[in-house]
Parts: C-alpha cells; sequence; structure tokens
C-alpha cells in the first residue's frame, strides 16, 4: 500500500466491488452490473489488475486495465 498524505492506494480486492461500483453510479450517473464488473477485472480470461484510492476509508478512485495480447510481424508483444 502506498500512502500520499490522507489517501491510501492499493490493489483492489473483491471487498472492494460495493465501493467501486457506488463511485462508478456517482461518476457517471450509470448502474454498472456487478457481474460485468467481476467479469472484466477479476475473472478476465486474458488477466487484469486494479487499483483504488482510499481516503478515510472511502473509496474515491478506481484504475483499471485488462491485459491485451498484441501481436505484430508475427510476433506477441
Amino acid at each position: 500500500m502506498i500512502t500520499c498524505s490522507n489517501l491510501n492506494i492499493r490493489e483492489s480486492t473483491e471487498k472492494d466491488i460495493a465501493g467501486i461500483l457506488d463511485l462508478f453510479k456517482c461518476s457517471f450517473n450509470k448502474v454498472m452490473p456487478e457481474e460485468w464488473f467481476q467479469w472484466k477485472y477479476q475473472r478476465s480470461p486474458w488477466g487484469s489488475k486494479g487499483y483504488v484510492v482510499i481516503d478515510k476509508e472511502r473509496i474515491v478512485a478506481f484504475y483499471g486495465g485488462i491485459r491485451l495480447l498484441f501481436r505484430f510481424m508475427g510476433k506477441h508483444l
């Protein structure tokens, strides 16, 4: 975990899902289905990672990505 001022940054866990989905709804005024989130950021067949920023026990940011394989000139990058 990285601490900067009052913010903590760490890899997200399954326990963070409700807070991340609340943050998504507040940010985009849309509901993200939990099943879709779990598939994309926890059960992706390609692998994925996610990080949360916590301020006073509340998730205030989330960054996640799915690992993608690229092929260039016959080589996987």
